[in-house]
């Protein structure tokens, strides 16, 4: 059962809960892993990996934010009773210059209706965000791939789906994932 929260509905008019890739990682995520009290407790520990998208807490037509343990999302294919969760596109890395040797890891993933052994991709999306440990800082993705470390057995899940009738195909990602190996964040504050 998952632990309680304030739910984004709880939050006063006009305020919403958009936090960025880097306050995802070092403000939440970070914090999470440390054993550091949240910034705000707005979002729930849920194992995400078991449920199909729209049946997960919160307004299907927000961006809703989950921390999931690791253990769940051992599994190559995170299947739930409908279909399951594919991995597409590049990782990305969220750095921040102040909590070197620490960073984030971000990746997409796509969930696929599974009807008589056929997947179709929906519009259903997630990034999963992790923390990693890297001696130095990672100079390559072939660097960046042999000496870090995963850090913790916490997830921060960010569940949305893009429901505004544009064809769902490769295009739709091409500006969060174009890079070749992994992206790197900009070099802005990681604080706010």
């Amino acid at each position: 059962m998952p632990k309680p929260f304030f739910s984004q509905d709880a939050l006063p008019p006009g305020f919403r809960f958009e936090p960025t890739d880097k306050e995802i990682v070092f403000q939440y995520l970070a914090s999470k892993t440390l054993s550091h009290p949240l910034p705000a407790l707005i979002v729930p520990e849920i194992d995400v990996f078991a449920m199909d998208p729209w049946e997960l807490p919160g307004d299907l037509e927000q961006d809703r934010y989950f921390f999931s343990n690791e253990a769940s999302m051992s599994q190559t294919r995170k299947s739930t009773c409908t279909g399951f969760w594919k991995s597409i596109g590049l990782s990305k890395l969220i750095i921040c210059q102040s909590s070197m040797p620490m960073f984030g890891i971000k990746k997409t993933l796509v969930f696929n209706k599974e009807k008589s052994r056929r997947a179709t991709r929906t519009n259903w999306f997630m990034h999963v965000y992790f923390i990693a440990l890297a001696p130095n800082k990672p100079r390559s993705n072939q660097h960046f791939q042999r000496s870090s470390v995963r850090l913790g057995k916490w997830v921060l899940c960010h569940v949305f789906s893009k429901n505004n009738g544009i064809d769902i195909s490769n295009n739709v990602l091409d500006r969060e994932t174009s890079d070749v190996g992994y992206s790197f964040s900009d070099s802005e504050s990681c604080t706010s």
